[in-house]
């Protein structure tokens, strides 16, 4: 039992959490290279070798807390494909079809989603936090190898970025929020059983 919850744990840090450190380099020290953006999905152990980049990535940079955010979502969608929809390739395209503004396309060849069905914990997390802590907006629908796709716009200049406590952190609490109820459960049931046990005063 205590193996499978820190699988389950683990499994949860890896889908969920994000460095929130500063990232090292990057024009000003305080951007970073949107095409790092399509590094970061590579690098992951889930999507090697399943991203596919479609058309030029433009050469523009990301203020890093936008692009902790974006790479969060880019990487979260990925696995998603892969994991949970069979996705055997990750097609991501990005344009800045308006001055400030950046749009990004993540498709896959994978089962796609329901009519309605609304994107799992992880995956809604991260796109949450596309709206309340960048100002974004996002969009969910059938992608052209009937997969999944994904269209995300985020401004690019740092003074559009919300500032309001940051979606990752309620998503923390949805997600922790279950597993430390059955653990006080838990424990309740102990205790009684304990009780149960022990001599009657006569």
């Amino acid at each position: 039992v205590k193996t499978r919850h820190l699988r389950a744990r683990q499994r949860l840090r890896q889908e969920i959490e994000v460095d929130l450190s500063p990232p090292a380099g990057g024009p000003g020290g305080d951007q970073r290279p949107a095409e790092d953006l399509v590094a970061a999905m590579r690098d992951d152990e889930i999507l090697v070798r399943r991203v596919r980049i479609v058309g030029a990535v433009p050469a523009v940079a990301v203020a890093a807390a936008s692009w902790e955010v974006l790479r969060a979502a880019l990487v979260e969608l990925g696995r998603n494909a892969v994991l949970h929809g069979g996705a055997q390739n990750v097609d991501v395209s990005m344009a800045v079809p308006t001055p400030g503004m950046l749009v990004i396309h993540v498709s896959d060849d994978g089962a796609g989603y329901e009519e309605g069905a609304w994107p799992g914990v992880g995956m809604g997390t991260v796109l949450s936090a596309v709206t309340t802590d960048m100002r974004g907006s996002w969009e969910i629908g059938i992608g052209p190898r009937g997969g999944a796709a994904v269209r995300i716009a985020v401004p690019l200049s740092p003074e559009e970025v919300a500032t309001a406590p940051g979606a990752f952190d309620q998503g923390r609490l949805l997600v922790t929020a279950p597993l430390a109820a059955q653990s006080l459960v838990g424990f309740l049931i102990v205790l009684a059983l304990v009780q149960i046990g022990e001599p009657q005063d006569t």
